[in-house]
């Protein structure tokens, strides 16, 4: 199966290409591959819809994925990790509701890389030295703090 976009809630594949196999109301999707935001992921996605709600097993990797974009499409955090992300992922999630609910139900395995990342609205250096009160300059709380 190819598709061009698949867009649910506020999460959006492009160039969407599987083997698709029904099997008893198992829909498993193998090899899947699709741009994200800008990078691209590849894997195994398997929908078990004798659930309800319907359970999702997901084996990915990410490429080079912006990282505020997906985050922003899978849960109610919006402009607050910046950077590319880079991940192996294994989990499992329901959702019912839409994609902001699958960061609730996540459980498994995730290797994540976040290259030139940044975490908006947090100083972490300065926060915690104020807490330990070994850094006493003039510097100006930042509005980011950079994370690799």
């Amino acid at each position: 199966m190819t598709v061009d976009t698949v867009v649910y809630d506020d999460l959006t594949l492009t160039g969407v290409e599987t083997t698709v196999k029904l099997d008893r109301g198992v829909i498993t999707m193998s090899p899947l591959t699709a741009e994200l935001y800008g990078g691209q992921q590849s894997g195994t996605v398997v929908l078990d819809t004798r659930t309800d709600p319907v359970s999702y097993n997901v084996n990915l990797n990410l490429e080079r994925v912006d990282a505020n974009q997906l985050l922003s499409s899978i849960s109610p955090i919006k402009d607050a990790l910046y950077g590319m992300v880079s991940a192996n992922a294994n989990t499992r999630f329901v959702f019912s509701r839409g994609a902001r609910d699958i960061a609730r139900s996540l459980n498994g395995r995730v290797s994540l890389n976040l290259h030139d990342g940044s975490i908006a609205n947090v100083d972490v250096l300065h926060q915690m030295s104020a807490i330990a009160q070994f850094l006493r300059s003039g510097k100006p709380v930042g509005p980011v703090t950079k994370v690799t």
